[in-house]
């Protein structure tokens, strides 16, 4: 079973294979917006799988954060979030909104 970080090392030349927006619709509801090409949302899969199976099988962490700064989503375009956390357990996190910029 391969963690994320193995997952993110074998497939570096995915640079800019999906983009990532959060947003809100005409309607005022919150939203995420996912594009991408086949091999983005194949490596967006690997990346939820090996979370999912790692943590269901206690081998490593519940949650998983991956960043801009990091040089972590260098599988999204520039556009797009600059912090993707994936959390694995029955738990959730407490709610927590960043304030907007500019």
């Amino acid at each position: 079973m391969k963690t994320v970080k193995e997952i993110l090392s074998e497939n570096q030349e995915l640079r800019g294979a999906l983009r990532v927006l959060t947003g809100k619709t005409n309607s005022g509801k919150r939203a995420i917006y996912i594009s991408g090409n086949p091999a983005g949302f194949r490596l967006l899969a690997q990346i939820l799988q090996a979370q999912a199976d790692g943590c269901a099988a206690g081998e490593h962490k519940s949650f998983v954060k991956l960043e801009r700064e990091s040089g972590s989503l260098f599988f999204e375009t520039d556009d797009s979030v600059e912090i993707f956390e994936i959390h694995c357990d029955d738990h959730f996190p407490e709610k927590h909104e960043t304030p907007r910029r500019g």
